[in-house]
């Protein structure tokens, strides 16, 4: 009997070690795999190229994302992402309102140190958003700032989504202000 439960033990021991470690490590791993340019085992490779980057971007110019798509996917994620979808709703206000910019040749004096403020006070001075829309993207930039750094902020699925909504009337402004049905994204 002892040496059934002992032969027992020895067979199932690695897997529950190994898939314990992967468990431990998970964090770990993905992060590296998400760096990893190729993967090998055994017979099979797969190699990942920082031209997929260029490939994308090439796809975006050819087949545009419609913005109620995205807003959509933002919306469904917000269920269960609340926070990243805060960060992701910024992010799509942040390349509308850099694309408007570009547009009117405006986006010279943007300095990565105080690119936020750069950018409103450019749609400011260049009349393309009022003062009401400045100081809701001001706002908006706070909110995402406090989702994405303070530890003690908790965002709800229904602060997300109205964060969301909130965001894409900026966007909205931004679209008619570029006076096109349609903004280019920058990638």
């Amino acid at each position: 009997m002892a040496e059934t439960a002992l032969n027992f033990l020895d067979v199932l021991i690695w897997p529950v070690i190994v898939l314990t470690g992967l468990f431990l490590f998970r964090q770990p791993l993905l992060e590296r795999l998400s760096h990893a340019n190729k993967l090998k085992y055994k017979d099979l490779e797969i190699e990942f190229s920082e031209d997929i980057q260029t490939v994308q971007q090439v796809a975006q110019q050819a087949f545009p994302i419609q913005q109620q798509d995205i807003k959509a996917q933002l919306l469904a994620r917000a269920v269960h992402f609340p926070s990243t979808t805060i960060r992701d709703a910024w992010r799509e206000v942040d390349q509308a309102a850099l694309a408007l910019l570009q547009l009117h040749d405006a986006d010279d004096d943007i300095s990565d140190d105080t690119r936020f403020k750069d950018i409103a006070d450019a749609l400011m001075d260049e009349n393309l958003l009022s003062t009401k829309q400045i100081k809701l993207f001001h706002e908006l930039r706070r909110l995402r700032n406090k989702a994405a750094h303070a530890e003690d902020f908790t965002v709800s699925t229904a602060d997300a989504i109205q964060y969301v909504e909130l965001c894409f009337r900026v966007i909205d402004s931004l679209i008619t202000a570029a006076g096109s049905s349609t903004v280019k994204m920058a990638p």
